[in-house]
Order: C-alpha cells, then sequence, then structure tokens
C-alpha cells in the first residue's frame, strides 16, 4: 500500500503524491522553490495530517551565530585584523 503525501506551498495545495520516495524527491524540488522565493512549504502525510518536512524562512537555521562578532576587524584583504596591520 502507497502512502499519499500533500505537497503545499504558501499555503496553497500544489499537488497530491502516492509513494514515499517519491513525495520525498518532489519534496527535495519544492523545498528548492520554497527557499528561491522566500515563501513556507510543507510536505503532509494524508494518512494521519501529520507533517513530515517543512521549510520556514523565518524559522530555525537563520538566525545569526552566536560568535558572529568574533571576526570584528578582520580585513580579508590584507589577510589580518585591521588593529594588527
Amino acid at each position: 500500500m502507497n502512502a499519499n503525501y500533500t505537497l503545499i506551498l504558501n499555503g496553497k495545495t500544489i499537488t497530491e503524491v502516492s509513494g514515499t520516495e517519491y513525495a520525498y524527491e518532489a519534496w527535495a524540488r519544492l523545498e528548492e522553490l520554497a527557499c528561491f522565493l522566500c515563501v513556507p512549504a510543507s510536505l503532509v502525510s494524508d494518512d494521519d495530517n501529520e507533517i513530515v518536512a517543512e521549510y520556514d524562512p523565518e524559522g530555525e537555521g537563520y538566525d545569526e551565530p552566536a560568535d558572529i562578532d568574533d571576526d570584528e576587524g578582520f580585513d580579508p584583504y590584507e589577510g589580518c585584523f585591521t588593529w594588527d596591520c
């Protein structure tokens, strides 16, 4: 028995697919498009309405790292910190 999935882009159903392997292949393409358009996307299992994959452009993974300023003053053209040059 094949599992059925729904692909959703920016809150709108794009298509319904059958088969887990095919669903994840389609999801990979949809996620690329969602990233390009900077809109949310999800892959939902039709059997239990569970979100099995999700892309949120404002969600996790888009925060600045805690050490973002550790290289402050580094001059990539000189190859050293500006106060050391």
